[in-house]
């Protein structure tokens, strides 16, 4: 009751949209040392429930809280630590004090994979870490480049990097995006992109509470039987959703990425090149620090797609903020399945609402193109009733569906489609109204 109401009197009355709890573990290094774990100060030993529990309630004050200000918006609360079932209740949380190291980026992946399974779907390391020595540009931008595929992107630091002493502060060591003025074009583009993939990430989020998976997945996630033992042992190269696979560099002066590319079955389309590697194999992909299309190697599935919010920015602003760019690929294959499907989802950002919008984008794959079929919409949800009439439904889908057209390219070929089913035709793009599909 004592969190919950100084939440309330301190931070949320004064227009606080979210709670972040830090350090909110018992700070004593004895884990024999006693707490208090009823109201009838009954003890228990910090290590065996005091650390947990702590955390845990704390997360639920902060989560009633929110609540109670304002019923109708969706609690966001963030926790440093925590135990099983406490991402009912936060929903995102962090590798903790990461140190600077080239081994700290590569080590967070498998980190933040396990809180994924472990049901806290939303993590991700501090970008550039945030303890020990000032970070380096060239560890900085590919920690970026790494940082903006996870579900939680946060550059930050402390405020005593490279010094001797914690008692001592630098802030010119501090972790910020324009730390390096020769590389702050190449971060701003990264961020961009970030606000581009906002779409996607939203979208599996969705999908988190729907079916509980997580939003990044190790390789085994969806390939459990692949032989490999980069699929089934390693998780450095990690899944965003089901189609997208992110590649990693974690090497000083490299400039290429050995990539294990899942599934025997599979074809994976580099999203910058749009070469086609195939399951199973092992391939060194370019990785230079600069003017690489999303950053690091990144790849789609064949027979499936991309699907992005608008590259258009001003003054600041992402003015594409309400775009949807889809991009399909098919690597058309005579006697094989040419079938190409893209879902997403869409839903309301901040106020309290399990009805979500699927969208479904079907193409057939021929020798010449790809030829789109279908986009559908449906209504889901997990927990409440969705509308009956078609009156209904089209009103809602309307209070979630923000974005006025769907711009669908071929990754790799050509795209066409009916007639009836196109709004227009844009360069290389075919452009369909909302009206069309809901």
């Amino acid at each position: 009751e004592f969190w919950k109401k100084n939440c309330i009197e301190k931070l949320l009355n004064f227009g606080a949209d979210g709670l972040w709890n830090d350090n909110n573990e018992f700070e004593i290094d004895s884990a024999d040392s006693l707490c208090g774990v009823t109201h009838k100060n009954d003890l228990a030993p910090i290590g065996l429930v005091g650390r947990s529990l702590q955390t845990f309630l704390m997360g639920v004050a902060s989560w009633e809280a929110m609540r109670e200000v304002d019923p109708h918006k969706r609690p966001l609360v963030v926790s440093r630590s925590g135990c099983l079932g406490i991402h009912r209740y936060c929903a995102q949380t962090w590798s903790g004090d990461n140190l600077t190291s080239w081994k700290t980026l590569k080590y967070n992946i498998p980190m933040c994979l396990s809180l994924g399974l472990s049901g806290w779907v939303s993590h991700g390391p501090d970008v550039g870490g945030f303890t020990g020595d000032v970070v380096s540009p060239e560890l900085f931008v590919r920690w970026i480049q790494l940082g903006i595929y996870l579900p939680r992107f946060t550059i930050h630091s402390c405020s005593w990097k490279g010094v001797a002493s914690n008692d001592s502060y630098d802030l010119d060591n501090t972790n910020e995006p324009w730390m390096f003025p020769e590389y702050v074009t190449d971060v701003r583009s990264l961020i961009e992109f970030r606000y581009q993939l906002m779409v996607l990430l939203h979208s599996l989020h969705i999908e988190a509470f729907l079916f509980s998976y997580p939003v990044a997945r190790p390789l085994a996630f969806h390939y459990e039987n692949d032989p490999n033992e980069r699929s089934l042992n390693e998780s450095f190269e990690f899944l965003l959703g089901s189609n997208v696979l992110v590649a990693g560099v974690f090497e000083p002066g490299a400039d290429s990425v050995s990539v294990y590319f899942p599934g025997a079955k599979e074809k994976w389309f580099d999203i910058e090149s749009k070469k086609v590697f195939a399951g199973g194999d092992i391939r060194d992909v370019s990785a230079p620090l600069r003017n690489r299309y999303g950053g690091i190697p990144v790849f789609v599935r064949n027979n499936s797609g991309l699907v992005l919010s608008g590259s258009k920015f001003e003054n600041g602003v992402h003015v594409g903020r309400n775009d949807r760019n889809v991009y399909l690929c098919n690597e058309y294959d005579e006697f094989g399945d040419n079938n190409v499907e893209l879902v997403w989802f869409e839903g309301k950002e901040s106020e309290e609402d399990s009805i979500f919008l699927k969208i479904t984008v079907k193409a057939l794959g021929k020798p010449e193109c790809m030829l789109l079929t279908h986009v559908d919409t449906e209504l889901v949800s997990e927990q409440e009733d969705i509308p009956e009439s078609k009156e209904k439904v089209l009103q809602k889908m309307e209070e979630i569906c923000r974005f006025e057209q769907i711009s669908v390219y071929g990754m790799n070929r050509p795209i066409a489609c009916c007639p009836e089913l196109a709004h227009s035709i844009v360069g290389e793009s075919i452009v369909i109204s909302t009206k069309h599909i809901l």
